[in-house]
């Protein structure tokens, strides 16, 4: 049996686009999205801004027919997204039995993200890394939710909560993928943390890697939204959606009622600037800081 590989070429600001559209042909609707540059390199500079954005199909799938949809899929994404960034054509490589058993490991290399977490994936020996004694290691595979943390927003997201999660606060993780910033808050001292996504694959793979760094107590998930979370306030409430569905969760779901302390807010690219900022005008927030990563923003915000 053999598979083909899928490969489009662009940038963080449009590899979201891209494996949303191709994400329907992939087997298990799997997005392997893989940042150019050295991983094992620790210098800031050291990822380079284009992406990989890959998936698999079985051979016996693949018909003339499907790679014409496939590639006229991909350049509408591109037409679409243009003011963003470029989108290659597609790139086929059929692979055989071997290449598969080792095609997604070859993607997932441990990074380290601010300055004490570091993501490794399952097959990565801990006692590889080069840790120091109050390092911690967050354990995630690839999988079918977003955040696996090689994106900007999420790695944005990951350094303020290293830096404002005090011990003993509450988290509040809304849309929260695959989990991972749920992850990090409860490993950083959160004394409790619910993550709410409306997406299944994302409450499941939040459900796995929970279990897998053992963090299960003091932690709840639930798949839904803001309205389906009982009214209250969090020390801390992290948000790493795009803006569009942040403006929704502002102005029809009071996302700012449910803060109490700090918000931290990702997904938003440089244009969407000032947008985000009347936002938090209009709800009497203070910007504290804007981080900025490969064209992504990061906003934490306090109460007055």
């Amino acid at each position: 049996m053999a598979w083909f590989e899928v490969v489009v070429v662009t940038n963080e600001a449009v590899a979201e686009a891209v494996g949303e559209a191709l994400r329907p042909y992939a087997i298990d609707e799997s997005v392997v999205r893989e940042q150019l540059g050295d991983p094992a390199d620790l210098a800031p500079m050291a990822m380079l801004p284009d992406v990989m954005v890959k998936v698999y199909l079985e051979e016996e799938d693949v018909t003339a027919a499907l790679r014409a949809e496939i590639e006229a899929v991909v350049g509408e994404v591109g037409e679409a997204m243009a003011e963003w960034g470029t989108v290659s054509p597609p790139q086929w490589q059929r692979l055989t039995k071997q290449d598969w058993a080792y095609a997604w490991r070859e993607h997932y290399h441990p990074l380290r993200v601010g300055e004490r977490l570091w993501i490794k994936p399952s097959w990565y020996e801990t006692a590889d890394l080069p840790t120091g004694a109050d390092d911690i290691v967050i354990e995630l595979d690839p999988g079918m939710a977003f955040g696996t943390g090689t994106h900007a927003t999420t790695q944005l997201c990951l350094k303020q909560v290293e830096k404002m999660l005090q011990p003993g606060q509450t988290v509040f993780d809304v849309g929260t993928g695959s989990g991972i910033l749920t992850i990090a808050a409860a490993k950083l001292g959160a004394s409790e943390v619910l993550a709410v996504d409306t997406e299944e694959e994302a409450i499941m793979a939040t459900e796995t890697n929970l279990a897998r760094n053992g963090v299960v107590e003091g932690v709840r998930w639930l798949r839904g939204s803001l309205k389906d979370v009982s009214p209250g306030k969090w020390d801390v409430v992290v948000v790493n959606i795009l803006a569009t569905i942040i403006v929704t969760l502002f102005k029809e779901e009071d996302l700012w009622s449910y803060v109490g302390d700090c918000l931290i807010l990702s997904g938003i690219v440089l244009a969407q600037e000032e947008m985000i900022q009347s936002l938090i005008a209009q709800v009497g927030g203070q910007i504290e800081s804007v981080t900025e990563q490969e064209g992504w923003l990061c906003f934490v915000v306090r109460r007055s």
